[in-house]
C-alpha cells in the first residue's frame, strides 16, 4: 500500500472514530437522569461522562491513532525512497528491469531483477548495517550446511572474495537445489547482500555470471556520472556515439571505466578500458565463454579458436575481434583496440549477423 492510499486511509479512520464519540456524546445528553431508589441515597450516584470530556477523550483517541497511520505510511514507503540509492549499484546492464520489492528483516530496501535469460532472477538488499547483513547470509549457510570451499570449483561451498591489493569485499555462497543453481554474496562497503538463480546445471555459468557481470558491485557506482575515467573514455569515443552513453558494468570489475551508449544501426555498443592491454586482454578471454560451443561461426572473421586479429587501414593489426550467436538468439561482436587499453561490442536483439558486420565496419573511428 503507497503512503497516500495509507494517510487517505488514516483519515477515513479518523473521520469515523469522530462520527462515533459524536454518536455517543448525543445518546448521553438524551438520557433522563437515574432516578434514587429508596433506601439506597447513601450509594454513589452513576457517572455519566460529559459532552466536554467525550470530546476530549475522542480527540486524544483520534490524534493517537492518526500519528500511529501517518508514521505507519511513511514506515512502509521507506523501501522506495531507499531504492533509488540500491539501484546506483546494481549493473547498469539490466538495472531497469527491476522492481522493488518487500525488503527482508533490517534491510532498507530490496529489488529483484531479471538480467538475463540463463540468470532469470537476481535480488539485491540494501541493509542498515554491516553486522545485520552477514547475520542474514550466516543464517543461510547454517540452514543448509554449507562448509568452506571454492565456488569457482565447487558447488557447494562459501568463501570470502577480493581482489588483489585491495582486500576482502564480502562473502561468496553457492550452492544447488531442486530450483537450480544458488549464488549469494555480500559487500562489506555498500552493506549489500545478493543472490541470483540459474537453471539447475548452470553452476558454473552462474559464477561467471557473478564474477564478471552481476557480481561484487563497485564503490564507483556510487558516484556521479561521469567519474574522470569515465570522462576520459567517453572523450577517446566517437562523439556521434557519446551522447548516448551512461555507466556500465559489462567490461568487468577490472575496468577502469565502462560505458554502455545508444546507437542506430545496433541494439547496444559498449566500451571499457583498463588499465593495462594485459587487463584488457584477460576480461576479452573471460567474455568469449559467452559463445556456444557448438556450431558453425556465424562470421568469416572468426577462426575456430574463436576469434581472430583485425586491422584499421593501413595501420597494420587494431586488435582481436570474435562474433557469435548467443544461446537466447542475439548477435554480438566484440573488438579490442590494443592500443588504447579498450575493448567493445556491439549487439542485435534479432541476430542478423549480416546487418551487425555492415555497421561494425562502417562504425565511426574512435581515439
Amino acid at each position: 500500500m503507497s503512503m497516500i492510499e495509507l494517510i487517505f486511509g488514516g483519515i477515513s479512520a479518523l473521520s469515523a472514530v469522530v462520527t462515533a464519540w459524536g454518536a455517543v456524546a448525543r445518546r448521553s445528553e438524551a438520557l433522563p437522569p437515574p432516578v434514587a431508589k429508596p433506601g439506597r441515597e447513601h450509594r454513589r450516584r452513576d457517572w455519566r461522562p460529559s459532552t466536554t470530556q467525550l470530546l476530549v477523550l475522542a480527540s486524544a483517541v483520534t490524534g493517537v491513532v492518526g500519528i500511529y497511520l501517518i508514521v505507519n505510511a511513511l514506515t512502509d514507503d521507506q523501501e522506495i525512497k531507499e531504492a533509488p540509492l540500491l539501484r546506483a549499484v546494481i549493473p547498469a546492464t539490466f538495472s531497469k528491469d527491476c522492481e522493488a520489492e518487500e525488503p527482508p528483516d533490517r534491510a532498507l530496501a530490496s529489488v529483484t531483477c531479471k538480467p538475463s535469460p540463463r540468470v532469470p532472477i537476481a535480488h539485491y538488499a540494501l541493509f542498515n548495517d554491516r553486522d545485520a547483513m552477514n547475520k542474514a547470509l550466516s543464517a543461510k549457510v547454517a540452514e543448509l550446511g554449507i562448509p568452506p570451499g571454492n565456488c569457482e570449483t565447487n558447488g557447494f561451498a562459501v568463501s570470502s572474495y577480493g581482489t588483489e591489493g585491495e582486500g576482502n569485499w564480502g562473502r561468496l555462497l553457492c550452492y544447488v537445489d531442486k530450483d537450480g543453481s544458488h549464488v549469494s554474496w555480500t559487500n562489506e562497503d555498500l552493506r549489500v547482500l545478493a543472490s541470483a538463480l540459474a537453471p539447475v546445471g548452470a553452476d558454473n555459468e552462474l559464477y561467471e555470471w557473478w564474477r564478471d557481470e552481476g557480481g561484487p558491485l563497485p564503490t564507483s557506482n556510487l558516484k556521479s556520472f561521469p567519474t574522470g575515467s569515465e570522462e576520459s573514455l567517453l572523450e577517446w569515443i566517437p562523439a556521434a556515439y557519446r551522447e548516448g552513453c551512461t555507466r556500465s558494468g559489462w567490461g568487468g570489475r577490472t575496468a577502469d571505466a565502462s560505458v554502455v551508449c545508444t546507437v542506430a544501426g545496433v541494439d547496444a555498443l559498449g566500451y571499457a578500458s583498463y588499465e593495462s592491454v594485459v587487463e584488457m586482454r584477460k576480461a576479452f578471454e573471460t567474455r568469449l565463454g559467452r559463445a556456444p560451443e557448438k556450431g558453425e561461426p556465424p562470421c568469416s572473421a572468426r577462426t575456430k579458436e574463436g576469434d581472430s586479429s583485425y586491422n584499421s587501414g593501413d595501420s597494420g593489426r587494431a586488435g582481436r575481434l570474435v562474433c557469435y550467436i548467443s544461446d537466447d538468439g542475439i548477435g554480438y561482436y566484440e573488438w579490442t583496440y590494443d592500443s588504447a587499453y579498450v575493448s567493445a561490442y556491439a549487439q542485435r536483439d534479432d541476430g542478423d549477423m549480416v546487418r551487425l558486420f555492415g555497421w561494425w565496419r562502417r562504425a565511426e573511428t574512435p581515439g
